[in-house]
């Protein structure tokens, strides 16, 4: 229980930068590739964990990678986010 706070908040921090950014006319330089390298890492530290089958945080992390993928997936794309 609560063993992921720091992974959620991580990908909550950049849900929220991606979603500001899709109001500006163009990304900050380096934006994009921080936001991937920092969903690549959260996500690669689920994947390598035991605890996250077990986790009561499971559903909630589960949305939140959704959420950052699919921001991503839009901004590589160069589309605004849907919401």
């Amino acid at each position: 229980m609560d063993k992921f706070i720091p992974e959620q908040q991580q990908l909550r921090e950049i849900i929220g930068e991606m979603e500001a950014a899709a109001t500006q006319p163009e990304l900050a330089p380096g934006a994009l590739e921080g936001w991937q390298a920092t969903f690549q890492e959260v996500a690669a530290r689920l994947a390598g964990s035991p605890d996250v089958s077990e986790s009561s945080d499971t559903k909630a992390l589960q949305h939140l990678l959704d959420r950052a993928l699919d921001l991503l997936g839009e901004r590589v794309r160069g589309r605004q986010p849907q919401t």
